[in-house]
């Protein structure tokens, strides 16, 4: 997952326009709780897409908020791919979305788990539904990501304390969701399929 510095700095960027460099425990549990919660609330393949991509948002935002450098996410990133893919092989027939819980609560609960451990795992994890439920390719999940840090980049900027959702309720007049671009990015795995 080298690939993923760009989209580390475009998320590390939109979280400095808007937090001091500060991680807040409970708002960062609540927001990975949101975005998982919003996964299953989704009835259609676009409102999937679009949250397992803010699941990974938020986690990338996290691991800016605690200091994780590039060099050290992309090493973890890998290590837990491996790592995941175990896991996912000892539970046959689960889907990968359904292990995430299991690291938020690691990252609540168990400090010594480790910050970059456990959203390393949520990264991996959504990027392996993706591609579970879509036969998203790597590059298609990057284009995913790149799509919500496009969207993101629309709101409104201005600074939040660290225990405050940033654009809560105000996303600002120049908004542009994500939408568009996840249903392109959607459609060319059904045709790389064979099924559009």
């Amino acid at each position: 997952m080298n690939n993923i510095c760009e989209i580390y700095r475009n998320v590390s960027a939109w979280n400095a326009a808007r937090y001091d460099q500060e991680l807040n425990l409970d708002l960062a549990v609540n927001l990975l709780r949101e975005e998982y919660e919003e996964y299953f609330k989704g009835k259609v393949a676009v409102d999937k897409v679009d949250a397992l991509g803010d699941i990974s948002y938020v986690a990338l935002g996290i691991c800016w908020k605690s200091g994780i450098s590039e060099t050290m996410l992309v090493e973890e990133l890998d290590y837990w791919q491996d790592r995941v893919l175990s896991s996912l092989d000892l539970c046959s027939g689960l889907e990968p979305i359904y292990l995430v819980p299991a690291f938020i609560d690691a990252f609540k609960y168990d400090m010594e788990f480790g910050i970059i451990d456990s959203m390393a795992a949520i990264i991996n994890l959504c990027y392996f539904q993706s591609a579970y439920s879509y036969s998203m390719t790597f590059t298609d999940w990057k284009a995913v990501l790149t799509a919500i840090c496009n969207s993101n980049d629309s709101k409104s900027v201005y600074k939040v304390d660290a225990d405050v959702k940033a654009n809560a309720g105000n996303k600002g007049p120049n908004y542009v969701a994500p939408t568009a671009a996840l249903v392109s990015i959607l459609n060319t795995c059904l045709a790389r399929r064979g099924l559009k």
